[in-house]
């Protein structure tokens, strides 16, 4: 039984030990954020930022992204629209040459795409939804916008 007990505690104690590490943060010339668990690892002229350390066992530092300026993120593009629509048209095609992945709703062919285009208070087509972001109309600078295309 005592040894049993040396051994958890013997255990905790390295776990703790290993898992406790000290994270740094700055912020480089283009604004992005860095998370270093080295001060070594913290460029000189950056040195200066460094305000305190975060500390946590279970913290991760976020990876940075190698995805492209222009993907869209993991909530799902939608758009409304009817076949005889010109507006529509040019959406889409200005989706596809941005290389957006979008789903396309067509509010008179199918009746689920009606339902929800009454849900969101639709009124003419093009309608795009990003999220919680509802874009009434083709409007190319505000599409650009939300989607960081």
């Amino acid at each position: 039984m005592k040894r049993c007990l040396f051994f958890t505690c013997l255990f905790f104690i390295i776990s703790v030990s290993v898992c406790n590490a000290d994270i740094y943060r700055y912020k480089d010339d283009k604004g992005t954020d860095w998370f270093v668990d080295n001060i070594d690892a913290v460029p000189q002229q950056y040195r200066g930022q460094l305000k305190g350390v975060i500390k946590s066992a279970a913290y991760v530092p976020p990876q940075k992204s190698t995805r492209r300026k222009n993907a869209v993120g993991p909530r799902k593009v939608e758009i409304f629209v009817t076949e005889s629509c010109p507006y529509c048209t040019q959406l889409e095609e200005h989706l596809k040459a941005a290389k957006v992945k979008y789903k396309k709703l067509d509010i008179i062919k199918s009746k689920e795409a009606g339902k929800e285009y009454k849900k969101i208070k639709g009124r003419g087509v093009p309608i795009l939804r990003y999220g919680k972001k509802i874009i009434r109309g083709y409007n190319k600078a505000e599409i650009d916008k939300v989607l960081k295309i």
